[in-house]
């Protein structure tokens, strides 16, 4: 992977300032090594992402994997667009994930916060 690409993800990650959205981008990328796992699947959904900041962040995260990523447009259902995530021939595993990125945090917020998301 080149270094670019992960100080792009690094600051998506490290600028998000409310806790709900970073643990959506973990969510997704916890859902991208599901998928990434699973021989059997070759394509997977997004869920719908009520913004733009989310879907550009599920795009990356796919990405930082070596996935495809492709819009479809599900507006005639009323659902709006989804991410529709495809393997390549060769899937890679990056050697670093986005849950082992620090995030930044001023001095006058740093608290003993840890977010785990476990898988179901």
């Amino acid at each position: 992977m080149f270094m670019a690409e992960i100080t792009e993800l690094h600051l998506l990650c490290s600028n998000i300032q409310i806790i709900p959205t970073f643990i959506s981008v973990l969510r997704m990328e916890l859902d991208i090594q599901k998928f990434i796992q699973n021989p059997e699947q070759h394509q997977f959904e997004f869920q719908h992402f009520p913004t733009s900041y989310l879907r550009l962040a599920a795009h990356r995260v796919a990405q930082h994997y070596g996935l495809q990523t492709m819009v479809l447009d599900n507006s005639s259902d009323g659902q709006g667009t989804r991410i529709l995530v495809k393997k390549l021939t060769e899937v890679k595993h990056p050697s670093v994930s986005l849950s082992d990125v620090p995030t930044k945090v001023s001095e006058t917020e740093k608290q003993d916060v840890k977010i785990v998301l476990k898988q179901a």
